[in-house]
């Protein structure tokens, strides 16, 4: 593979492209906003990881090779109640425990996002407020 091309699309970006950028007044500005971007993104990545993993220990055993009809000994989607109860009194609420803690960890996950939007919104309309206030000053 010829790969010759590569460095004057290289050129090409770090001319147009970073120079600008860099050259610009507005580059701090711009820095800023895409970091208040990324931390939002990153939220709901975080969000997003803390639900996939309560579904994934909610369910035991919980495998996509039972979909396909490889191993439908480890499909469970009873949870721990089909192994437990009968046994004890606390055995026959197990239920009502695991959809509790499954509540907690999925209003965490909605925490993360609103707390983080919340967060997000406060500090763009900060540096919107000092742009403002830059503008007016100069």
């Amino acid at each position: 593979m010829d790969f010759s091309g590569l460095s004057t699309g290289e050129s090409w970006l770090n001319a147009v492209f970073w120079s600008t950028f860099w050259d610009s007044n507005n580059a701090p500005t711009y820095i800023v906003y895409y970091s208040i971007i990324a931390f939002v993104v990153m939220s709901f990545v975080a969000s997003a990881y803390a639900t996939v993993m309560t579904v994934n220990f909610a369910y035991v055993e919980l495998y996509l090779e039972g979909l396909a009809g490889q191993n439908l000994a480890n499909f469970d989607l009873f949870g721990y109640y089909i192994y437990y109860a009968g046994a004890s009194l606390e055995a026959d609420r197990l239920g009502y425990w695991e959809l509790a803690f499954i509540g907690v960890w999925e209003l965490w996950a909605l925490a993360i996002v609103v707390v983080s939007l919340y967060a997000a919104t406060q500090m763009w309309d900060v540096v919107d407020a000092r742009l403002v206030e830059a503008a007016a000053g100069s």
